[in-house]
């Protein structure tokens, strides 16, 4: 969305984000925010909401690439982005 305060002659870009729980899809949900910045370059953006994705191993539940031996299911979890 694109907005225009009262009486203020900037405009800003405002995106919220719910992010998808797919890997393949986070990587759509990415390109779009790229390709949101290079069509409204030269706008100041805030850009907010629930990416759904881990910055690194440790923001991971239990913090393994393999197997959660927390979990009962001992399923075998992936990283996510």
């Amino acid at each position: 969305m694109v907005i225009q305060p009262l009486g203020d002659k900037e405009v800003y870009l405002i995106t919220n984000v719910y992010g998808p729980q797919k890997p393949r899809d986070k990587l759509r949900l990415l390109t779009s925010l790229e390709d949101l910045r290079v069509r409204h370059s030269g706008i100041p953006w805030i850009l907010g909401g629930d990416f759904n994705m881990i910055r690194s191993l440790s923001e991971r539940k239990c913090g393994t690439l393999t197997y959660c031996k927390k979990e009962s299911t001992r399923k075998e979890t992936e990283i996510q982005c």
